[in-house]
């Protein structure tokens, strides 16, 4: 059985007059060298329901809001660029598949690569600098 926060010392110094015998109950069988006489019922196992819905990521026409907004910035400059409608459409549906299969594979792509940057591709184990720690009285 899970206690969680609640232990026998919390219930006991809750401010409140009255117990609860049922929650006193499931405590004190649940301590090591608990009272005999104290009854202890099984409860049943809570569900919590959990909606796909909720994990899923918000996406455009399949692909993630990010993503589709950069197809869509990228088709728009190209038709700007080059005058070509065709260009500006063909661009953005090409975006728009890449932008679809990395939102499948992993929707946190953009992320990850963004702030790979901040970091070095290679850490040289032999460029190790040991610092010299000095201790004073």
């Amino acid at each position: 059985m899970v206690l969680g926060w609640r232990s026998a010392r919390s219930i006991f110094f809750l401010g409140s007059s009255e117990l609860n015998p049922k929650m006193l109950a499931s405590v004190l069988g649940a301590l090591p060298g608990a009272h005999p006489n104290v009854m202890v019922e099984k409860t049943d196992r809570r569900i919590n329901p959990v909606f796909k819905v909720i994990n899923k990521p918000l996406t455009i026409m399949g692909a993630a809001r990010d993503l589709f907004f950069l197809a869509v910035i990228l088709g728009a400059g190209v038709f700007n660029l080059f005058e070509s409608l065709l260009g500006g459409v063909i661009l953005f549906v090409v975006a728009i598949l890449a932008a679809r299969y990395a939102t499948r594979k992993d929707p946190q792509i953009i992320r990850i690569l963004l702030s790979s940057q901040r970091f070095k591709n290679q850490y040289d184990p032999m460029k190790f600098t040991d610092e010299k720690v000095v201790v004073r009285d």
